[in-house]
């Protein structure tokens, strides 16, 4: 499962993500078709930049 936050705050650390990541597995917030989350696979913060053409 992948769950994406637009707009995270900024200066996110991994400590803070794993912690609410944590939180959802232990609290079985989410329902998923392939059975109860059981473990973080990772986190990223993607950044697009977009350049206008002039």
């Amino acid at each position: 499962m992948t769950v994406a936050v637009k707009d995270p705050k900024e200066g996110l650390t991994l400590a803070e993500v794993q912690t609410v990541m944590e939180s959802i597995i232990a609290k079985n917030i989410f329902v998923s078709t392939s059975g109860d989350l059981v473990s973080i696979k990772e986190a990223q913060v993607r950044q697009l930049a977009i350049t206008e053409l002039t």
